[in-house]
């Protein structure tokens, strides 16, 4: 569901307006996080323990690729974007104290895309990354996955902005070569009696040779690698597994074949990217808005324990027409297939077969009948447009960042850069 200012299913009901209160409620343990001597045992550990009970009410908000930006994106016809348009939205959504919330973030971040980036401007990325980092920290952001095009501006750089931050940064396959020590933390969990709630991110390489090689470090298998980050942990009764997703959609449909029990993935490439919470399957819902951080998805789980996965009155209605749809399409191809056909035909219905039935495994995926068990969402993805305008207090980060840029340009083009710029 695409929504904007105008119509958004999730304002809170007899809420007229936004209140403007402390909305990052990390389940149940916001008072914890936000204590300042305590704000580093997210970054420094994986593991975080509480005696609240499991959320059964858990909203997860996720938005990726920013590309070293916290500006609208800069498109001339309509820019969208921009972490006060961001900001400005949550204050819409309202306080999120009726629900636990996990915000994340996640795919290339701190560089430009292929298109723009130069690897003379390394220390002007380097630069400018600070002020990403510090306008996530202030929206919320409480996970973020880098990308392995993250990297080129030097793990040391990255190690040294995320003892800054009180965000995570997680990556399972993101390693040192040779000795496969993970670049950053693997995942964040946090435990409560009744079981536990996993984040793990996980990156493709780097998508062009524009980017410079990466000396050291290595690219773990996907599936090889979040195997390791489940088979390290404790055995628990509930889990619910959240995949921070930096791979294109065939990576991620082999990753969920071979590790099935992943609940919820957000993230992909940006040209598969998708306006839409969708069900990939009884068990995972998927979420990849489109990049720059333009749009920002919001899932609201009802989640019942023990996790017998997910129902939705609509999907049900949805799938269980193209059941038939898909399967009366694969009937008919094998009954052309029976017949005498040239080889080029031949291969074409072969084709068109496997298509069809890649669309009817995915059908046959999605439950169709009602369970008092199955576990409940709802999902959207919002478009910062102009709607969300409005200076707020993300104007005084994105100003430090314009001066900072700016200095840059003037120094590089005077040949004096100044990498140290604040």
């Amino acid at each position: 569901m695409n929504s904007e200012l105008k119509a958004n299913p999730f304002l809170c009901s007899g809420r007229s307006k936004a209140k403007r209160v402390p909305w990052v409620m990390l389940f149940g343990i916001a008072v914890l996080l936000a204590l300042p001597g305590c704000t580093h045992q997210l970054k420094n550990h994986n593991k975080l323990t509480t005696n609240k009970a499991f959320p059964q009410r858990l909203s997860v908000l996720y938005t990726g690729h920013r590309y070293g930006e916290i500006e609208p994106c800069g498109c001339q016809a309509v820019p969208l974007g921009g972490i006060e348009r961001e900001y400005n939205v949550l204050q819409f959504w309202g306080s999120f104290e009726d629900r636990d919330l996990i915000y994340l973030g996640g795919g290339t971040t701190f560089v430009p895309d292929p298109s723009t980036f130069d690897v003379k401007l390394l220390d002007h990325y380097r630069v400018k990354a600070k002020h990403v980092l510090e306008g996530l920290a202030s929206l919320g952001v409480q996970v973020l996955s880098p990308s392995a095009e993250d990297l080129v501006l030097g793990v040391e750089t990255l190690q040294k902005l995320a003892s800054e931050t009180s965000m995570a940064l997680v990556n399972a396959n993101l390693v040192h070569s040779g000795t496969e020590d993970t670049v950053f933390s693997s995942h964040v969990e946090w435990e409560y009696p009744e079981g536990s709630i996993v984040v793990i991110g996980v990156s493709d390489g780097t998508a062009s040779k524009k980017y410079p090689s990466l000396p050291n470090i290595s690219v773990l298998d996907p599936i090889v690698a979040v195997e390791r980050v489940l088979g390290g942990l404790e055995k628990k009764q509930n889990r619910f597994i959240i995949l921070i997703s930096s791979l294109s959609d065939e990576r991620r449909t082999k990753l969920l074949s071979a590790v099935p029990q992943i609940n919820y993935v957000v993230g992909g490439t940006p040209a598969q990217a998708t306006p839409d919470v969708m069900m990939l399957s009884g068990n995972t819902l998927y979420s990849n808005p489109p990049d720059r951080a333009r749009w920002i998805s919001r899932v609201d789980l009802n989640l019942k324990l023990p996790f017998q996965g997910f129902y939705s009155e609509a999907e049900a209605e949805t799938f269980g027409i193209y059941r038939a749809k898909w399967q009366k399409q694969l009937n008919t191809i094998q009954s052309r297939l029976a017949g005498k056909l040239s080889t080029r035909k031949r291969a074409e219905l072969n084709a068109k077969k496997a298509t069809y039935q890649k669309y009817l495994d995915r059908a046959l995926s999605i439950p169709i009948d009602a369970s008092e068990d199955a576990s409940t969402f709802d999902g959207t993805v919002v478009r910062l447009s102009s709607s969300f305008d409005g200076q707020n207090k993300m104007t005084e980060i994105v100003n430090r960042y314009k001066n900072v840029v700016r200095t840059i340009a003037v120094d590089s083009a005077a040949g004096t850069q100044n990498t140290d710029s604040k």
